[in-house]
């Protein structure tokens, strides 16, 4: 109420901490308390809803809307009617972080407290994610006659840890490139990237390969082109301690929470993934099943949350889990509305952020999207709400930023 960017603050930071209880059918969380006091924080503060409504956050704000009215259509269709209410539930929840966050920024615009956040909560989930190289990790790969950890830190798997670097690692160079107090920032860039690399997600790694790329051709393009030197210790920093860990490093099977463990090799490559009895399947296998449920009703879809409850009914017997691809589950379970809105809204989210940006906070932000936007093809990231729900208080401080921007 007295200082709503603290709220925004707060919400990035106990993000990726649940802390969840079981409440009838859902659960209550850490994030959705902090929202629920921010929301309510505002309702007494009585700011400006403006940036809402402001012309170069039209696209943005309606790419949200749209995501919340797909997942409510496609309950029509939808064979378990809980499952698609709950879906439609969570994209209300992140539209809400989104315009909360947009609103409480816009009218209280205090960006070191952001960046103090986003520098505390990194350097909190990396550290806890590395711990679990010597303690205990959820999976694990052979190298050597050796298990190797893939860590998670406070994340639910390595591929969610990944996701979520792929936001936040953007961020952290874009500072350390385009702004100020710069070896604070790198350091944690280079600790964010090595944790990235430990997490042992293929696809992770592309994603941030990418963001960190759009940030070192923004820097080089405005002309911070003598900073890019500082790039140097993020590729080799992380490479050598990730090559000691990996031949140093004692782990062994209790190091695994599931003891369950694959070939290192094999991890990135595709064609070598195998079903195993644990409800999972391949990728080819499960975007096949996504495409032939598509075909079921190429409108609306089979249902937000259906996906992973109909398998058997495209011959995927004994398998539930997700499509492991943001865009075969959004035209699996929404039809062609749903890609149609989640493709406007990530084009919406880049060019809003992009286009405005000035400094590296709406670089960092609009690179972050786009690595996210990559790596998605081959996960699905914002079904978690650690990882989707962090990517929409981002957007709402962007969209936050950038009425402020156009306004002066």
């Amino acid at each position: 109420m007295r200082k709503a960017a603290l709220g925004v603050g707060v919400l990035v930071v106990v993000e990726p901490f649940a802390f969840a209880h079981v409440l009838g059918p859902t659960t209550l969380t850490l994030p959705k308390a902090a929202l629920a006091g921010l929301i309510a924080g505002l309702v007494l503060r009585r700011p400006s809803l403006a940036v809402l409504r402001a012309p170069a956050n039209r696209a943005l704000v309606g790419g949200a809307a749209a995501l919340v009215i797909v997942d409510a259509l496609s309950i029509i269709p939808a064979v378990y009617l809980d499952a698609a209410l709950r879906e439609t539930l969570k994209a209300l929840e992140y539209f809400a972080a989104f315009a909360a966050a947009a609103v409480a920024f816009a009218d209280d615009p205090d960006e070191t407290l952001v960046w103090n956040a986003v520098a505390v909560v990194s350097a909190l989930v990396c550290v806890l994610a590395l711990v679990q190289e010597a303690t205990v990790a959820p999976s694990g790969f052979w190298l050597h006659g050796r298990i190797v950890p893939r860590i998670a830190g406070p994340l639910e798997g390595p591929n969610q840890l990944a996701g979520w670097l792929d936001l936040m690692t953007p961020l952290l160079v874009a500072r350390a490139l385009l702004g100020k107090h710069v070896w604070p920032f790198a350091a944690l860039a280079t600790l964010a990237v090595t944790t990235d690399l430990l997490a042992l997600s293929r696809s992770g790694v592309v994603g941030i390969v990418v963001g960190v790329g759009v940030i070192a051709f923004l820097a080089a393009r405005v002309g911070f082109a003598r900073r890019l030197m500082y790039a140097a210790p993020l590729a080799i920093v992380p490479l050598i301690a990730v090559s000691a860990i990996l031949t140093f490093a004692n782990t062994g099977v209790g190091n695994l929470a599931n003891g369950g463990a694959g070939d290192l090799a094999a991890r990135f490559q595709i064609a070598s993934e195998q079903t195993v009895e644990n409800g999972l399947a391949p990728r080819p296998v499960l975007w096949k099943a996504g495409l032939q449920m598509f075909a079921l009703d190429p409108g609306l879809g089979i249902g937000a949350g259906n996906y992973e409850l109909l398998t058997p009914l495209v011959g995927l017997v004994g398998v539930r889990t997700h499509a492991n691809s943001l865009y075969v589950q959004a035209l699996a379970e929404t039809g062609l509305l749903g890609f149609a809105a989640i493709l406007w809204t990530i084009v919406a989210a880049v060019t809003t952020m992009l286009r405005n940006a000035r400094g590296p906070l709406l670089a960092g932000i609009g690179a972050g999207t786009i690595g996210l936007a990559v790596h998605e093809a081959y996960d699905l990231l914002t079904f978690y709400p650690k990882v989707g729900e962090l990517w929409w208080l981002l957007l709402g401080i962007g969209a936050g930023a950038v009425a402020l921007g156009t306004r002066r």
